[in-house]
This record gives structure tokens, C-alpha cells and sequence, in this order.
């Protein structure tokens, strides 16, 4: 059984609040949880910096100079981009009206102010995770459709010069999911189709398991593969390895169509 990880490596919260007076223990607790904090002090500065980077988890307090934290909610929960990125709302008080307005603009949380240590680490914890959760889904959901894309291209192909192209073409797609500097098919000691650079580290060799078909998938990127990563990759190399027997593709060589 595979198991999904609590909190992905290297997450990143972002904290707006223009009051800089528990940025001390926020920080400690990113730390402690493994991530990096990011500060801010208003509504237009958090959306900028949102827009350039990515965050696991963001930190809103409801009163903020120019916009209110409802506001900033609103914004990010109508774009597909930063929809799913769990957001906590700090509050001064615990008026049920502050809760009810953060949880009607899909507030994921609410903490109030001044944050108890253990309270805020739990929160936030559990904030990320959710996250970690979130993307591993959509990674999964990614995963399978490029299998099944595949799939539907190589059953499609009417000559073996056109499955190499949808191969290559369904290769491209499956490097920008995974963030590789390259990937490649090795059938029979040749380079069957490659995308990206062939100079970087490997990152995973998937056997291309089929009879008849030797070769591997060949993944290059500065950092190995993960168990999550390998399951995804074998699905992909298996359709892969049967397309490549069906269109003949394993044999020697040959002159294009």
C-alpha cells in the first residue's frame, strides 16, 4: 500500500498582517513544521505575491489596511490557480460573525488572536496537509488522464511514424507533470522518441513490460522519483509498451512512412 506523506516537503505559508507583533512565533512554527513563512502587510501586496509564487497555506487576518481578508478570500477562491490553497483567517475577537462571513467566503479555518502555540501549529498543520492531500489527488487525476490519452492516441495512429508522434507528444505532456529536465522511451538499445534534455540525472528507469518490447522509460531530473511516482510511471509505460508492440515500433530501424 502506498501511503500519501502528512506534509510535502519544502511547503511554504504565507501570513498577512500589517500588526508584526507574533511574527516571531509564526515563524517558529513554520519552522517546526518544515516550512518556509512568508510575511506581507495588505491585501494588494498578498495577491501580488500569490500571483508570482505558490503557497501551501495562507494566513489572512480579517482587518487588513486596504482590503478586508474576506476580500482577499474572495479573490483567490474565484481562480482556479489558488482555489484549492487552504486559507485561515486571524481574528482580535471570537465573534460568531467574524466566523460565519470567513467560512461563507470558504475559509478553511479560524484562529484568534493572540495565537495559543499549540492551537496554531495544529491548525496550521492540519492546513497543510489538507494541501498535500489536495495536490497528490490532482496528480493522481493528471496521471490517469495522460494514460488515457495515450491510450486513445496510439489506438488512433494509422502507421507507425504517426504512433511515434503521438508517443512524443504524450511524452512532453508527461515531463511537465513530473518537472523533468527530459524523458524518453529506450527500446532495443535506441532511442525510440525523447523530449528535453538527455544531459540531466536519471531520475527512473520504468521497465517497458511487455512480450517482445525491451526497453525502459527514462525519466532525468536532479531528484529521484518517489514510490507515488514510480506506480504513476508504470501505468503509463505499461500502455505505452503495448502500443509499441501493436505498431511494431520494437523492431530495427526503419525508414519513415
Amino acid at each position: 500500500m502506498i501511503f500519501w506523506p502528512f506534509v510535502k516537503a519544502r511547503s511554504r505559508i504565507l501570513v498577512v498582517d500589517p500588526d508584526e507583533e507574533e511574527r516571531g512565533l509564526l515563524e517558529a512554527t513554520a519552522r517546526a513544521l518544515g516550512s518556509e513563512c512568508d510575511w506581507c502587510a495588505s491585501g494588494q501586496e498578498a495577491l501580488g505575491r500569490i500571483a508570482a509564487d505558490s503557497y501551501d497555506t495562507i494566513l489572512i487576518d480579517v482587518l487588513l489596511q486596504d482590503d478586508s481578508g474576506y476580500e482577499v478570500c474572495r479573490a483567490l477562491k474565484s481562480d482556479p490557480e489558488t482555489a484549492d490553497v487552504p486559507l485561515l483567517f486571524a481574528t482580535a475577537t471570537n465573534h460568531t460573525d467574524d466566523v460565519l462571513d470567513g467560512f461563507q467566503t470558504l475559509a478553511f479555518d479560524f484562529l484568534v488572536k493572540p495565537y495559543r502555540p499549540r492551537e496554531l501549529h495544529a491548525r496550521l498543520r492540519n492546513a497543510l496537509r489538507t494541501k498535500t492531500l489536495l495536490d497528490e489527488m490532482r496528480r493522481r487525476a493528471r496521471a490517469a488522464e495522460q494514460v488515457i490519452q495515450l491510450g486513445r492516441a496510439l489506438a488512433h495512429a494509422a502507421t507507425p511514424a504517426e504512433a511515434e508522434r503521438s508517443i512524443e507528444r504524450e511524452l512532453a505532456g508527461l515531463s511537465e507533470t513530473l518537472g523533468a529536465e527530459g524523458i524518453s522511451v529506450e527500446v532495443g538499445g535506441r532511442t525510440l522518441c525523447a523530449v528535453g534534455s538527455a544531459a540531466a540525472p536519471v531520475a527512473a528507469d520504468i521497465p517497458l513490460d511487455h512480450p517482445g518490447v525491451d526497453g525502459v522509460l527514462r525519466v532525468r531530473r536532479s531528484t529521484p522519483a518517489d514510490s507515488e511516482e514510480r506506480v504513476r510511471l508504470s501505468d503509463f509505460s505499461g500502455t505505452l509498451a503495448r502500443g509499441i508492440a501493436r505498431h511494431g515500433l520494437a523492431a530495427v530501424p526503419r525508414p519513415p512512412d
